[in-house]
């Protein structure tokens, strides 16, 4: 079962880090190799973040890399790390209305939300169909039961409200404007919501960062159009979503 897109995310910033932490010396990937037993191989799956590193293996990594001060803070960072997807485990499997549910006391009290979407469009900003259909790619992949569904899609929805008091940016990268994860019927009307959002708020902006245009398909992880990355930020919106 992989890991939850924050766990994911999370991942991949301590891979970076670790990565910084080795370039910064001018040390190459064979040296904390060395020092761990790893291969190229694996040292590249760490500093991309599709695996995860012990507090042993962070004090062979820094300490290969001169740096045995820095290990503290990024053992602290994965064992964060795993106690989060020790807890998304468990919360999977009391079902997906408890993963939604087991946020909310954390979203009231936050007074400013931060998103870097680079798979799909974020819960506040979903419709209803679109958040059944990423909850129904989640339930399949990763092998769930139960009759939740119903309930999950209402409480992320619910979520709405937070955009009448709280102050959201977020970034959107080209998977989440051209991967489909419904019919177009459900992406066309996803789309206008995103339009509908970025039109009410005046610090939206917009830009492109090159990459060559893919052509489209049907289906999950099919793609087209340019490679952009949409910013919608700024201050307080009234929107549907998540």
């Amino acid at each position: 079962m992989p890991p939850s897109d924050s766990v994911q995310r999370a991942r991949r910033d301590l891979g970076a880090r670790l990565r910084a932490l080795r370039t910064s010396q001018g040390v190459t990937g064979e040296t904390p190799g060395a020092a761990c037993g790893w291969s190229s191989s694996k040292i590249s799956r760490i500093e991309t973040g599709f695996s995860g590193i012990t507090a042993t293996g962070i004090r062979a990594w820094t300490a290969a890399c001169g740096q045995p001060e820095a290990a503290p803070e990024l053992i602290a960072i994965a064992e964060g790390i795993q106690h989060m997807y020790l807890e998304w485990r468990e919360m999977e499997r009391a079902g997906l209305a408890k993963a939604q549910e087991h946020v909310i006391p954390l979203w009231d009290e936050t007074e400013r939300f931060k998103a870097y979407a680079i798979d799909y469009i974020p819960g506040p900003l979903q419709t209803e169909d679109y958040t059944r259909a990423v909850l129904e790619g989640i339930r399949t992949r990763r092998g769930l039961s139960g009759d939740d569904l119903a309930q999950a899609v209402l409480t992320r929805a619910a979520k709405q409200k937070y955009f009448k008091r709280a102050t959201f940016r977020i970034v959107l990268e080209e998977d989440v404007l051209y991967t489909r994860y419904a019919e177009p019927a459900v992406m066309r009307d996803q789309l206008a919501r995103l339009i509908q959002f970025a039109d009410y708020h005046p610090s939206r902006s917009r830009r492109d960062v090159g990459s060559p245009a893919r052509p489209g398909n049907t289906g999950r992880g099919s793609r087209s159009g340019p490679h952009t990355a949409q910013s919608l930020g700024g201050e307080r919106g009234d929107n549907r979503g998540h």
